[in-house]
């Protein structure tokens, strides 16, 4: 006895090269939200200079935002690599996102593949700070 697939929802694929692509281009809003952290800490100077275990410690966010470019160029060049029919399923592969505007920006209800990924990380009022 075959069993067959079991049916999908159309539009319930993507194409995990154009994945890859949004991805990249949110490792590249997350590494300049970092680099503007690295700047913001720099400029507060709240740390004396005798705390050099505290600015070690803050020396980790340059590592993220080196980590976070190596992973975006990795995720800008996979789609070279990648077959054009090769897809997943949508529904199980963002599953695990828990960040629901990233998820929906990954999956195209959002903005994703308009350059506008950006905006997601502005505050919604000026002057905004939100801390956890």
């Amino acid at each position: 006895m075959s069993h067959s697939p079991p049916s999908r929802p159309p539009g319930n694929e993507v194409q995990l090269a154009a994945l890859a692509r949004d991805v990249a281009g949110e490792l590249a809003l997350l590494h300049g939200m970092a680099l503007a952290l690295q700047e913001t800490l720099s400029e507060c100077r709240v740390l004396p200079a005798q705390r050099p275990v505290l600015l070690a410690r803050l020396q980790a966010i340059d590592r993220i935002s080196q980590g976070l470019a190596d992973l975006q160029r990795l995720m800008e060049d996979l789609p070279a690599c990648l077959p054009d029919d090769l897809a997943v399923l949508q529904d199980r592969i963002l599953k695990r996102v828990q960040l629901r505007q990233l998820a929906d920006r990954l999956a195209g209800s959002g903005s994703a593949g308009s350059g506008a990924p950006a905006d997601a990380a502005r505050p919604t009022a000026p002057g905004e700070v939100l801390l956890f």
